[in-house]
């Protein structure tokens, strides 16, 4: 009999590339049962449980923050706040009525509501951080003051060494290391290969490309702003999702209308499916460009491989993590600093050539770092926990 596993996930499955990868690697080899919230059209043998998600309502934002404020002074108290959203809760009653060989459980909150889940059964807890959760979204002071010291005590009260721990990248797992004693492992957030073709560099329009959600925190307007010290062969293009009436996308295309409406392009966002070919047709992706979180100054993000397996060059500022496979495998350059000027310094200075071995280290390169690659260490992760049963 096949053992059962489930994958908890409080973001939207559909749209989460890393989630939808467990879910499928998971259901080629156990049973599959998936938490988690909108509607998502699942394959007929995985079974879906979708939550309710609880609306940020004024009334419920108001009592939210003053239990954080609380939380502040009685720090227990954040076991309250926790559970005031009603997905928890579902989602654990799901978990109680079920019976699990494994849960596999994503982001900070996905702990406290596995551990309680397991209590008195037999079910492992495989926990999923993601990213580093005491800096995300650390640039809003409020997040900072009120929001990660609750996120901060939950892990704290919820991890212990009978879980295993996973995270985006070495060097989050590092920043775990380093602050909370734990020694998570690491599954990139890579997508499967796909054979991509090469394609040269028109030396008089060389496209950039930076994709992905329009974030604040992200600075994109910085992307923008290098524009203004660009030589005119080089033509930046977003290929952004932004969330409905979303302020920060219109300010965007407004900001690029004012400094540099011919070099600039807003494209439609694609689908997953379509997006390594979509990417292909660039020259040079563009991962990031500022961060004042440690999460993002250590991130392996998708779009950085996304940008390898399309077989691009990667320019970045000074990030660690994405410099150490820039430099080891030769497929893009890193500015001094996170200024535009100097990220547009050391893109002027490219030539034709460097950016086409740029873009053919890349394609030699996706055949290393990719989900095939990451998903078999995946797989070695459940069967370690399903066989210390």
């Amino acid at each position: 009999m096949k053992k059962k596993i489930c994958i908890l996930a409080f973001e939207p499955v559909a749209s989460e590339k890393r989630i939808l990868r467990q879910v499928y690697l998971a259901n080629n080899l156990f049973q599959v049962d998936v938490i988690s919230i909108k509607k998502w059209s699942h394959p007929k043998n995985i079974k879906y449980f979708e939550l309710e998600r609880t609306q940020r309502s004024f009334l419920f934002m108001l009592i939210f923050g003053i239990k954080l404020i609380i939380g502040k002074l009685f720090p227990s108290s954040y076991e309250n706040v926790f559970w005031l959203k009603k997905e928890y809760s579902q989602a654990l009653n799901i978990l109680k009525k079920e019976n699990y060989d494994l849960i596999h459980a994503n982001d900070w909150d996905g702990l406290p509501v596995a551990v309680h889940g397991s209590h008195g059964k037999k079910t492992k807890v495989l926990f999923d951080a993601h990213e580093y959760t005491p800096e995300q979204n650390s640039d809003n002071w409020l997040i900072r003051t009120f929001v990660i010291p609750f996120r901060v005590y939950m892990l704290r009260k919820y991890y212990s060494n009978d879980i295993k721990m996973i995270t985006v990248g070495k060097g989050i797992s590092n920043l775990y290391k380093e602050n909370f004693g734990w020694e998570p492992d690491s599954i990139l957030n890579t997508s499967y290969y796909e054979k991509t073709a090469f394609h040269k560099v028109n030396p008089e329009k060389i496209k950039l490309i930076h994709h992905g959600w329009a974030i604040k925190g992200r600075y994109l307007e910085e992307l923008i702003k290098m524009m203004r010290f660009l030589d005119d062969r080089f033509h930046l293009y977003f290929m952004l999702l932004s969330r409905e009436n979303d302020n920060y996308f219109k300010k965007l295309q407004s900001l690029s209308q004012k400094i540099s409406k011919e070099c600039i392009t807003f494209l439609p966002p694609v689908s997953p499916g379509v997006l390594t070919q979509e990417i292909n047709k660039f020259d040079i992706g563009i991962p990031l460009l500022k961060t004042r979180q440690l999460s993002y100054y250590f991130s392996l993000p998708n779009k950085f491989f996304d940008y390898i397996l399309a077989g691009l060059g990667v320019v970045i500022p000074p990030l660690p993590a994405m410099a150490e496979i820039i430099r080891e495998h030769g497929i893009g350059r890193i500015a001094q600093s996170q200024s535009p000027k100097d990220m547009a310094d050391m893109l002027n200075a490219l030539t034709t050539d460097e950016i086409n071995q740029f873009k053919h280290n890349s394609l030699a390169l996706a055949k290393v770092y990719n989900a095939e690659h990451e998903m078999a260490k995946l797989s070695d992760i459940y069967s370690e926990l399903l066989n210390k049963q």
